[in-house]
């Protein structure tokens, strides 16, 4: 009794083929990356293999193995040689993605360390601020119960006013 089908254990080969090279390492890229990478992998192939036209790649929805043997097909270059280039491709974009991430980060904590600074500054003004109205309300405690007085009561007026419109 047959539990496999040969077609399953072609796909499962296929799989494999893509997922190791001959020293067991992950070389090939899958469908997903393929997909989500799309557009930038189609214009590499063709600046690289420029006999492969818009049309022939427009509606590729195949393996990382079909692309290759459709590649190999039009364009005469080995099994191997697209193999690599389809790897490089991915891993170009993959390291360009780390060193976006990257300087995302870095910029991140530029700026947190810039809002902590500017946060530093500011208690440090608002403390010395302090220090000199209550020196000022010491010193002058007649003149400071007027002020204060005065700004209740245009304080007041204006949330009357404001109140009555």
């Amino acid at each position: 009794m047959q539990l496999v089908s040969p077609n399953a254990k072609l796909e499962l080969t296929n799989e494999v083929h893509q997922r190791k090279n001959t020293f067991g390492k992950r070389t090939m890229v899958t469908r997903e990356e393929l997909k989500s990478h799309w557009d930038v992998v189609k214009k590499r192939l063709q600046n690289n293999w420029r006999e492969l036209s818009d049309t022939e790649l427009a509606h590729f929805n195949g393996t990382p193995s079909e692309l290759i043997g459709a590649i190999q097909q039009k364009t005469g270059a080995s099994w191997k040689e697209v193999e690599s280039y389809l790897t490089k491709v991915m891993r170009d974009r993959r390291s360009v993605s780390q060193h976006v991430g990257g300087l995302a980060e870095h910029y991140g904590e530029e700026a947190s360390q810039f809002a902590r600074d500017g946060y530093d500054q500011l208690a440090s003004t608002a403390s010395e601020y302090s220090k000199r109205v209550e020196r000022t309300v010491r010193s002058r405690p007649m003149e400071s119960l007027a002020i204060a007085f005065g700004v209740g009561l245009v304080a007041g007026a204006v949330v009357l006013m404001s109140r009555r419109r």
